[in-house]
């Protein structure tokens, strides 16, 4: 009886870690000195490094009564991000009060209190997926919008200019009226080839 319930123990065993979800964590450093952050990413020095545009933003938060500065951290669809280490540490820019990471959307960010961005800092940053839900999205070519009408262009001549509420001599307002006169008058002063 025994040796006929290893083999269920053992495929109950195989069951449960086959469906295990596996992870995979990447490593990340923002580089910080004063109001500048730069993105490098672990492992390869060679790889892209954000030095500029690195895609920070201020936002003012009313809760908290201060200007927070938000650094992606270029973790498309991570199931969690946080911070591993902090270089040096300082009592004005401590993980959880001065500093911390945030979900927005599909991205995580690195955010600073206005106390922390006037620290030098190196944040060590590690950035977890779930293999189930796969890695990061997929980046698709940006195109630009067909430019050209779809169908046939048809020129089509402009058609003649009718003059339907022209006045005929009769119908010609008096030029008695004072109004006119001055108004006459203001013209041939602003235009003097008016009515020569």
């Amino acid at each position: 009886m025994q040796s006929s319930a290893l083999p269920v123990i053992l495929l109950v065993i195989c069951g449960a870690l086959a469906h295990r979800p596996t992870t995979t964590t990447e490593l990340r450093s923002y580089i910080c000195e004063a109001n500048n952050c730069r993105l490098e990413f672990e492992g390869s020095r060679d790889e892209w490094v954000a030095i500029n545009d690195n895609g920070c933003y201020l936002e003012y938060e009313a809760d908290l009564e201060e200007t927070i500065e938000y650094c992606p951290l270029q973790c498309n669809s991570a199931s969690s991000a946080i911070i591993i280490e902090q270089l040096p540490e300082t009592e004005d820019c401590t993980i959880g009060n001065g500093v911390n990471v945030i979900q927005r959307r599909n991205d995580w960010f690195l955010w600073r209190g206005e106390d922390c961005q006037k620290v030098q800092s190196t944040f060590k940053i590690g950035c977890t997926f779930d293999s189930r839900q796969g890695k990061k999205e997929e980046k698709l070519p940006m195109t630009k919008p067909k430019s050209r009408p779809e169908g046939k262009l048809k020129l089509v001549p402009a058609s003649p200019v009718k003059h339907e509420f022209t006045l005929k001599s009769e119908e010609m307002p008096s030029t008695d009226d004072p109004l006119l006169e001055e108004v006459d008058l203001l013209l041939k002063a602003m235009f003097p080839t008016y009515r020569n």
